[in-house]
């Protein structure tokens, strides 16, 4: 499963504690588990306030620009992990017209609020990928 998360309002890291609009309720160390089940980690915003673990190619899929980049940003995730299938990726963000806009515009079936998020991590948890 390929789990694409926005940052502001989402993730809740050191980098972003200065803000309380910037905070979020899942904790990095979540993100950390998720990756060691086997689950593929993308950080999909052009925010700077994300967890500096996740710096790098590999994880951080951002292109400059407005909430609207968030697809651009997610298919980058997708072909850079080999996922075709959008029934294999999660995406998490705060913003419910984001949300709406991945799910209805865009197809990716399994969006969620952070909130949302972390009543299904315990599913996820159990889930170890190959």
């Amino acid at each position: 499963m390929l789990i694409c998360f926005d940052v502001d309002g989402t993730i809740d890291c050191k980098e972003n504690d200065n803000e309380e609009y910037l905070k979020g309720i899942i904790p990095e160390d979540v993100l950390v588990e998720l990756w060691k089940k086997g689950h593929k980690i993308a950080i999909c915003s052009p925010s700077p306030y994300f967890p500096d673990k996740w710096k790098g190619d590999n994880h951080w899929f951002q292109r400059n620009g407005d909430g609207f980049s968030r697809w651009e940003n997610i298919q980058d995730a997708m072909k850079h992990y080999n996922i075709t299938d959008k029934d294999e990726v999660i995406y998490v963000d705060d913003l419910r017209g984001t949300l709406k806009i991945v799910r209805d515009v865009n197809g990716i079936k399994k969006v969620y609020t952070p909130e949302g998020f972390m009543e299904e991590i315990e599913e996820l948890m159990k889930n170890e990928t190959t």
